[in-house]
């Protein structure tokens, strides 16, 4: 089974076997007429993280959801909704015990799993913005036990010039990732 963010359409379940949507849902209803939108997924163990940007350009008291919406892929139901994120959230990697928000690559904001609890986010045990060479990711990022796998823009070798992109296998110990 695989979940798949959806933007303001929320998440769907589709079965690798059969090769068909089995299950699809809004998030976050009770907001309505505000919208957000579900920008990226991540799945340990029993339990999918989606993190959520707010879509709405108009308050209704208050913005729209940002934050992470914790599923459970048995029951394919929201566990708990953790609210409080600062807008631009727009992909989610984890491993075991972390999981790794970015901000269009730029921040990337550490939390363990245990701490996603109750109903607000906690403070991100780590908050990272510097990196080991010049420049800064881009895009959404993937794990494994060693790197963070991202595009990273490469500060430019003349002063003014273009960025450079390049894909990057980023050390995590390095990055304080672990």
């Amino acid at each position: 089974k695989m979940i798949i963010a959806h933007g303001r359409l929320g998440v769907s379940f589709f079965d690798l076997n059969s090769k068909r949507l089995t299950n699809q849902f809004r998030l976050v209803q009770r907001q309505l007429p505000l919208e957000s939108m579900a920008t990226g997924v991540t799945v340990q163990g029993k339990y999918a993280y989606v993190v959520m940007d707010n879509l709405s350009l108009v308050k209704n008291g208050k913005p729209a959801f940002r934050g992470i919406i914790v599923i459970d892929m048995e029951t394919e139901s929201v566990v708990r909704e953790l609210e409080g994120i600062d807008p631009g959230a727009d992909s989610i990697s984890s491993d075991a015990n972390n999981v790794i928000i970015s901000f269009a690559g730029y921040p990337v904001w550490k939390y363990t799993i245990a701490s996603l609890q109750g109903t607000k986010m906690p403070e991100p045990a780590l908050r990272l913005w510097k990196f080991p060479a010049p420049g800064h990711p881009v895009g959404h990022a993937v794990m494994d036990g060693t790197y963070y796998y991202t595009c990273f823009l490469k500060s430019p070798p003349n002063p003014g010039g273009p960025y450079i992109p390049a894909p990057a296998a980023l050390n995590r110990k390095q990055l304080l990732l672990d």
